[in-house]
Parts: structure tokens; C-alpha cells; sequence
């Protein structure tokens, strides 16, 4: 339910991209735009100073971009971890560079570029640009890593809270694991659940230590049955809930086969990280196993 974006720097001479950017981007949108974030808007910000913009919208504008070439991180920008190393001597090259490495979901441009759209086609409803209200998927392992996989590439933690979701033969689990070496920004997994395990340490070694990246640290938080309802994959970058739990399942050939995950708001996201803190303060919670 994420998406990396692309924006053609000459687009911020037009309006309507600054807007796009502004409103449509960020942790409770499902998207981000993709781009080493001063060098983009240095030059971006020669395209707004020499356009038709009126003088109010382009001082926003200029203003807007000027902040971004001055500071280290905003609320729009992510980086993925194996993106990071690409650079070249103007946009066009870069994007070409990322696209070989891994399409982008979206690639905004007013040159009609193949592969990319306008703000029009975004007004018109493009599939490319749209986050529906919910993403149903199988409960197979692999559709739900595959539905996971570009926020984890995006994130640095990962925060886990469903009851259920076991730490102990967890195919989920395990394939998560076994894709974190492409996802190279992320540093933590901590996972929440009301699941006992035995012997978690034999767990880890049998299961996960030979999966995890090295960097990578590994929590596993025990707490009562029915603390949290809802399920939860939390980070810094977004978050997505699912009423029935992230684990795989056995078909049953019913509804129940499948899996409904939303976009969280920064409301619900705080709300949990502020329970569970809770929970540790009552001993409620309990750690019980880390790999570090």
C-alpha cells in the first residue's frame, strides 16, 4: 500500500505539483517521493524562480524548497537503503539509474517521458497514483511480504503488535527475515505478541539466525491475551493494520482466507507506541528474548 514516487524536478514550475507534493505525500498517504532530497531541490528550485507562477505562489514555493536544500530529512522524502548509493549529474540520469535498479511505483513529469504521468492524469484518477482505502490479500506468506516489502525497504524499525502472531513457526516471520537483507535501511524488528514461547533463544538459533543481516536486531515482547486487539506493523516511514492478523493461515475457504490491511493515522500509530509503553511501566509487557 506504499508507493516510492518520482518527480521531475522541472515540474516544480507548475503549481500543481507543489500542492501534489505537499498534500499527497507522506506517512498517512501511502506515498513518498524518492530523491536525495537537497540535491533535488536545488534543482528544482531553478525551475520555480524562472516560471510563470504568480509572485505569492512562487515565493511558496521557493521558500518550500529552499528549507528542503537546508535540512537533512522532511515529512515527504524517504530514501531506500539500496537507492542510497545511486548519483549522477542531473535528475534524468539519476531516474534512469533507479529505474534500472527497481521501478518506481510513480513518475511524475510534464515531458511525456514513457513510464511517467502528469498532474492531470493524477486529477483523472491514474491506477499508478491511487491508494485505495484497502489492500485485501491472501494469507500466504509471501502476498503479505510481497504487500509489506516496499515500506520495510523504506524503514529503519519495525514495530509488531498482533496478539497472535507468533514467534515460533511463523511463516510470515520467516519470510520477512529472509528478504531484510534487500532492505537495507532497516535496523530493528521488534515484534509484540500474547503467543508464549519456549525456549526462545533454541527459536531464534533454529529459525532466524541464519536469515537475520548482520545490524539487524531482533526483539520479542511478551504480553496478555487480548492487550491489543487490532494488528499492527508499525515504522517510522508508515503503518498498516489488519483485523485478523499477519500470519499465514490455513485455507478455509471462507471470507476469512482473506486478509483486509488499511493505512494507520499518526493518531492510531502514537496511541499504540504509548500503550505499549504503558504496558512496560505495568510489567505488563515483558521482553523475552533479544538478539543483541
Amino acid at each position: 500500500m506504499y508507493k516510492e514516487v518520482a518527480i521531475n524536478p522541472e515540474c516544480m514550475g507548475h503549481e500543481e505539483y507543489y500542492f501534489l507534493l505537499k498534500r499527497e505525500t507522506g506517512y498517512e498517504k501511502g506515498r513518498y517521493l524518492v530523491a536525495d532530497m537537497r540535491v533535488w531541490a536545488r534543482e528544482a528550485f531553478y525551475y520555480a524562480k524562472e516560471s510563470d507562477m504568480s509572485p505569492v505562489k512562487k515565493k511558496s514555493v521557493t521558500n518550500f524548497l529552499n528549507k528542503l536544500a537546508k535540512n537533512r530529512s522532511n515529512e515527504h522524502f524517504a530514501m531506500p537503503g539500496d537507492r542510497s548509493g545511486l548519483s549522477a549529474d542531473c535528475w534524468l540520469d539519476w531516474w534512469l539509474a533507479q529505474c534500472s535498479l527497481r521501478e518506481f511505483s510513480v513518475t511524475l513529469s510534464e515531458d511525456h517521458r514513457e513510464g511517467t504521468i502528469c498532474h492531470m492524469e493524477v486529477i483523472d484518477g491514474s491506477d499508478d497514483w491511487e491508494i485505495g482505502p484497502s489492500l485485501m490479500l491472501r494469507r500466504d506468506s509471501v502476498a503479505i511480504v510481497d504487500a509489506l516489502e516496499l515500506l520495510l525497504n523504506m524503514s529503519k524499525e519495525l514495530l509488531i503488535v498482533d496478539q497472535y502472531f507468533s514467534f515460533s513457526s511463523n511463516k510470515t516471520l520467516i519470510e520477512m527475515c529472509g528478504r531484510l537483507e534487500r532492505c537495507s535501511s532497516l535496523t530493528s524488528v521488534h515484534l509484540v505478541t500474547a503467543v508464549k514461547t519456549a525456549d526462545p533463544g533454541e527459536v531464534y538459533a533454529r529459525e532466524y539466525a541464519s536469515l537475520m543481516p548482520e545490524g539487524v536486531s531482533l526483539r520479542v515482547t511478551h504480553v496478555p491475551d487480548k492487550y491489543f486487539h487490532d494488528r499492527y506493523m508499525i515504522t517510522d516511514i508508515g503503518a498498516l493494520k489488519a483485523g485478523y492478523g499477519f500470519k499465514e493461515g490455513a485455507d478455509q475457504g471462507a471470507p476469512s482466507d482473506i486478509l483486509s490491511v488499511n493505512l494507520m493515522s499518526l493518531e492510531e500509530v502514537e496511541f499504540i507506541r504509548v500503550s505499549l509503553k504503558d504496558a512496560y511501566e505495568k510489567k505488563k509487557a515483558v521482553d523475552i528474548f533479544s538478539n543483541n
